[in-house]
């Protein structure tokens, strides 16, 4: 197996050379697209990017409306407190707020908006994990959209998928098994990098 790829600013072509090399024989590129949007999907339940927004409330509406790229809501602006950021509370079995689901009822979050109960101000902002971008067509001399830590467990996904469609088998079980010990690190680091948060790491789609 090669070493693995500098992990600084990766672009899907030197991803996709990286993979070819690894299992020694060339796929389209599109198929390698195919499999490393594949591992984004499969690494949804640790894959965290933060990003942050402020929200306005469409005139005459009770609600706002979230970002496009919303994952889940970690915290919430108030600008009657100088913007400082206060964490979401829930008495249930999750402790974020996230998508088409109910908040402890303070916030609910509904087919892509967001009300907060009691709050009048036009204006909110917030802070979120955002979903990745995935990897379109033919363009792929641009960086994968996930953080450096997140891109060897892509490859060897990549890798392990290509191994799967050549019939492989032996060596598909071997990347899966890499890939496999890699997510189980990342979920590690997840919480690691955000120990006070450390509750929500839970996730529930």
């Amino acid at each position: 197996m090669q070493p693995q790829l500098d992990l600084i600013d990766v672009k899907v072509d030197d991803l996709v050379n990286s993979c070819q090399e690894d299992v020694e024989f060339r796929l389209p590129k599109l198929t390698w697209v195919k499999y490393m949007n594949d591992a984004l999907i499969d690494l949804y339940d640790v894959l965290f990017i933060e990003a942050d927004a402020t929200l306005t409330r469409p005139e005459g509406q009770s609600y706002f409306e979230l970002p496009k790229d919303f994952k889940q809501l970690y915290m919430v602006g108030d600008t009657t407190k100088e913007y400082q950021y206060f964490d979401i509370g829930s008495s249930k079995d999750y402790d974020y707020v996230f998508a088409n689901a109910s908040s402890s009822g303070t916030y609910n979050i509904f087919n892509g908006k967001l009300t907060v109960t009691g709050y009048e101000q036009t204006i909110l902002p917030i802070k979120y994990f955002r979903k990745p971008q995935f990897l379109k067509g033919n363009v792929t001399n641009e960086k994968i959209d996930v953080p450096n830590e997140y891109i060897e467990a892509v490859r060897l996904y990549a890798c392990a998928k290509a191994m799967l469609s050549e019939d492989e088998t032996e060596r598909y079980q071997s990347f899966m098994s890499l890939y496999n010990t890699k997510k189980s690190q990342l979920n590690a680091y997840a919480n690691r990098y955000r120990p006070e948060r450390e509750l929500y790491w839970k996730v529930r789609r």
